[in-house]
């Protein structure tokens, strides 16, 4: 999940795609293609194929439903953060930079950005229904 918010926060102009859902599902089968990829190159890393732990049972379409519109939320809320502080929520949560090398990029002090990050978290669980 975090790497598909690397890559669209990546991408300059996300206003300009069509098709919002289609591009970021495709970016999603991208991350995940990488990933295996990845994986299969280290022989070290395989696990015999076993249905009960590698099958689709988990994948129903209610949760893939569930799934996408609870990203569908992230991706509005996070449209909703003033640009600061979305800067410094996608520089740390998305691109894992610390807090103290943020400050330096930003040229602010460490307990400001920690007031944009902690303005972030809570207005993301509010509008995620998770802030009890």
């Amino acid at each position: 999940m975090q790497e598909v918010f690397v890559r669209l926060a990546r991408r300059a102009h996300l206003e300009t795609i069509d098709q919002v859902e289609r591009y970021l599902f495709r970016v999603a089968a991208s991350v995940v293609a990488d990933h295996f990829r990845k994986q299969a190159s280290n022989s070290a890393l395989l696990i015999p194929y076993d249905d009960s732990r590698h099958g689709q049972a988990g994948f129903t379409p209610e949760r893939v439903l569930s799934g996408r519109q609870e990203l569908d939320q992230l991706i509005d809320a996070l449209g909703e953060l003033p640009e600061r502080t979305r800067q410094i929520f996608v520089l740390y949560h998305l691109e894992q930079m610390k807090q103290k090398d943020i400050a330096v990029r930003l040229r602010m002090p460490l307990s400001t950005l920690e007031k944009h990050m902690a303005r972030a978290n809570r207005y993301l669980l509010k509008r995620l229904g998770r802030d009890k």
